[in-house]
């Protein structure tokens, strides 16, 4: 009676609390100071002289503020090559001989402009020390229209074609990711040829090398006669460089005096120590003249992998499905006794006994579908995969414990595994490359079909468990 008791006054005030929290009106469900309350049936009843003791707590003493890290960007929002410098790690720029050229970036937390913050500049690629800056260090502006703005100014102390990188980095904080610009002298400030490239495929590459054609009327160069396997001799290329950056030619043989000139423009992305992954061409744009810069796109597209070498070809027969089906589905019956003789008996047993409700039942829990069920582990629930591995293990014991049942189980695997995966081993061999197009021509492959491998554990006297016990093999010549 005791425990009754308290059990009683615990349900009693757990249905108080539930109710409370289960208040439409949001309040906490108790009765407050001075109001009314409803009870179960809905009656209004007086409200009781509850004091409502607040619990504010003293205040925080310790506000954590998050704000967004610093990062970088470029002012411009294109670089002189027409590619986009926002939102981008690099940025192209040119100039001429005897003149300057200004670098800017700034610094943002956000999308605020922040003032007074240190930059550092290093010209990470200088040929022939020809470059330089007229600082290594600047900071942003306070205020004003260009606050936030770091700027460096760099020139050329000898008049040289030449293609430089200056590395911009945050000078407090290494971990903000640096920006790059190229920066690329020509004698007029123009660049004649500028390549980018395009790629909407998932290889993954260290750079694109450019190479350009000449055209003329004796070899016009068109794209269909370029086998990217096999790339003829360039009349110019540039070294690789990353899908994001452009590349450019600051100067190209005989154009001052020939006016014009058309190239063909051939892009080839490869690791630096591996086979060219994409290939891309342009026989068309890529027209450039004395007076004007040219920017020429070029699609890239995935190459077919190498294929030419041998191949170990180890194929499975079926010859069980070569039969009539009115005989394949029994004989694969007969199989399945001793490949899964659980699965195939439950299989049995849901086919002839599925008009009996209790069999139909075990069927409902241990297949699928018990419409169609089938001796393939897919074809069972979770409860019939346990059924079936407890019917396996108790067969394969009482089989073994028998010399005679063991051999005849035993060699009918091996005779089921013989009719449906009969192993057939060739080599094939590919002499020649595949097409461009990813074709391979029949006269450039051979094939030998030469080894037959099965599985006879009868006479043996290793474990017929074990998948390597009876393993042979005979070679295709014996016949």
């Amino acid at each position: 009676m005791k425990r009754l008791g308290v059990c009683s006054v615990a349900t009693v005030f757990a249905a108080l609390v539930f109710q409370g929290c289960g208040d439409d009106g949001g309040g906490s469900g108790l009765p407050i100071a001075g109001g009314d309350v409803e009870d179960s049936d809905g009656v209004v009843l007086p409200g009781e002289d509850i004091k409502d003791t607040p619990d504010d707590g003293p205040p925080p003493t310790d506000t954590v503020v998050v704000t967004d890290p610093l990062h970088l960007e470029f002012v411009a929002d294109k670089g002189d090559d027409g590619v986009q410098c926002k939102g981008n790690t690099r940025c192209s720029v040119s100039m001429s001989f005897n003149t300057t050229r200004d670098l800017e970036v700034k610094v943002l937390r956000g999308t605020e402009l922040m003032g007074e913050v240190g930059v550092r500049w290093t010209i990470t690629k200088n040929p022939n020390n020809s470059l330089k800056l007229n600082s290594n260090t600047s900071y942003t502006q306070p205020e004003g229209v260009d606050k936030g703005i770091a700027a460096a100014t760099v020139s050329q102390t000898a008049q040289q074609v030449q293609q430089y990188e200056v590395k911009v980095e945050a000078l407090d904080d290494v971990t903000i990711p640096p920006l790059f610009f190229d920066v690329a002298v020509t004698p007029k400030g123009q660049i004649p040829l500028t390549v980018t490239y395009k790629y909407g495929g998932t290889r993954s590459f260290q750079g694109v090398t450019t190479y350009l054609f000449k055209q003329t009327e004796a070899k016009p160069w068109l794209c269909t006669d370029i086998d990217p396997k096999s790339l003829p001799t360039a009349d110019l290329s540039s070294p690789p460089k990353g899908l994001t950056q452009s590349t450019a030619f600051t100067s190209l043989p005989g154009l001052e005096q020939e006016g014009t000139q058309k190239y063909t423009v051939v892009g080839i992305g490869k690791d630096l120590s591996g086979p060219a992954m994409v290939f891309g061409c342009d026989d068309t744009k890529a027209e450039v003249s004395w007076v004007g810069s040219k920017t020429v796109q070029v699609q890239l597209s995935d190459l077919p992998p190498l294929w030419k070498k041998q191949y170990e070809v180890t194929t499975n027969f079926d010859l069980v499905s070569a039969l009539p089906e009115n005989v394949e589905k029994w004989v694969n019956v007969v199989l399945g006794l001793f490949t899964d003789p659980a699965a195939q008996l439950l299989v049995l047993v849901c086919d002839i006994g599925k008009d009996t409700s209790v069999i139909s039942d075990l069927c409902g829990y241990a297949f699928k579908d018990p419409e169609n069920p089938c001796i393939a582990d897919s074809c069972f629930d979770t409860v019939g995969l346990a059924i079936k591995q407890l019917m396996g293990e108790l067969l394969i014991d009482l089989i073994q414990k028998n010399e005679t049942a063991s051999d005849i189980f035993f060699t009918g695997q091996d005779l089921a595994k013989i009719l449906k995966e009969l192993e057939l081993v060739a080599t094939y061999e590919i002499n020649e490359e595949p097409n461009f197009d990813g074709s391979i021509v029949e006269a450039t492959t051979a094939a030998e079909w030469h080894t037959i491998n099965y599985r006879w554990t009868l006479g043996t006297t290793c474990d017929p468990t074990d998948k390597n016990c009876g393993k042979r093999s005979f070679s295709v010549q014996a016949f």
